[in-house]
């Protein structure tokens, strides 16, 4: 009987390519299916043999591990965010990002105006003249 592995959206072809290199290489029997045309389901990477779903596992947990670090990795160097530095530091990174963004400023700034608003109009229910 066949058991999914690995489910993931287009966006994480990366991450399947790097997984599908590990079963070639431990000759382990895999099979795909692909996403739905509407999005309904993600694409499925599945095994063939139950027998194999322990030793994929553990290889899956070990994988995960190395390919988390290793993105981890690639943030930190092209971002230059650095994990151990103080609050303050960790702070004007933010706002560096923030700002280099000009989108998510808008929207942060959008939001600021419409919390501002909704609380204008419930404080103003409340205040009697």
């Amino acid at each position: 009987m066949t058991k999914r592995i690995f489910s993931y959206p287009a966006s994480a072809e990366q991450e399947a390519d790097s997984i599908r290199h590990l079963l070639q290489t431990h000759h382990i029997e895999y099979f795909e299916t692909p996403a739905s045309r509407w999005g309904f389901s993600n694409a499925a990477i599945w095994i063939k043999n139950d027998d194999d779903a322990d030793r994929v596992e553990r290889l899956l947990q070990q994988h995960h591990e190395e390919f988390a670090e290793k993105a981890r990795q690639q943030y930190q160097k092209e971002t230059g965010y650095d994990p151990s530095a103080s609050l303050p530091a960790k702070a004007l990174f933010t706002l560096r990002h923030i700002f280099r963004r000009k989108s998510a400023l808008l929207l942060l700034m959008a939001g600021f105006f419409l919390l501002y608003v909704y609380l204008y109009l419930f404080f103003s229910l409340f205040h009697s003249n």
